[in-house]
């Protein structure tokens, strides 16, 4: 959020929470998520190892029930934070600020969408969104976050 904030509008005061890195916490679960294939592959293990033991798993057991509920807490909790963070870039006056963080949430709620849809059985690779559809959703969020800010009172547009 600070690198959002000071790069998309530097000279914007912004509200102090305690969700203010809530959003970003949550993109870093689900990156960990969204490489933990290939990063365990390369000798990387985002799994913690009095978990492993617990449930006598290898790091690269994907397909097990334990680690499949694992990958499914940590779903779980990506998604609380990033609900909690969109709370906070809500608050956020900055327009510009605004879209670009609620972007980058998205961005990453699409992998938790694929994971979910697989039934937390993590893939190799994800691929970006990039599709017709993946531009209108991003569209559609645009032009909802425009219209919030501009019905409240005293927001100008950029």
């Amino acid at each position: 959020m600070d690198a959002l904030q000071y790069f998309i509008g530097n000279r914007c005061i912004y509200p102090a929470s305690d969700f203010q890195y809530y959003a970003a916490v949550a993109a870093r679960i689900t990156h960990m998520l969204r490489d933990m294939v290939q990063d365990t592959n390369a000798g990387f293990f985002n799994i913690p190892r009095e978990y492993l033991e617990a449930h006598l798993l290898d790091p690269g057991d994907f397909e097990c029930v334990p680690y499949r509920s694992w990958v499914q807490e940590r779903v779980n909790l990506a998604r609380k934070l990033f609900q909690q963070g969109k709370r906070y870039i809500e608050r956020v006056e900055n327009l510009r600020c605004r879209i670009v963080g609620y972007w980058y949430c998205a961005r990453f709620e699409i992998v938790l969408d694929a994971i979910e849809s697989d039934e937390y059985l993590l893939r190799s690779a994800y691929n970006e969104p990039t599709s017709l559809s993946a531009w209108m959703q991003m569209m559609r969020l645009f032009l909802a976050v425009t219209l919030r800010h501009m019905t409240r009172p005293g927001n100008a547009l950029l």
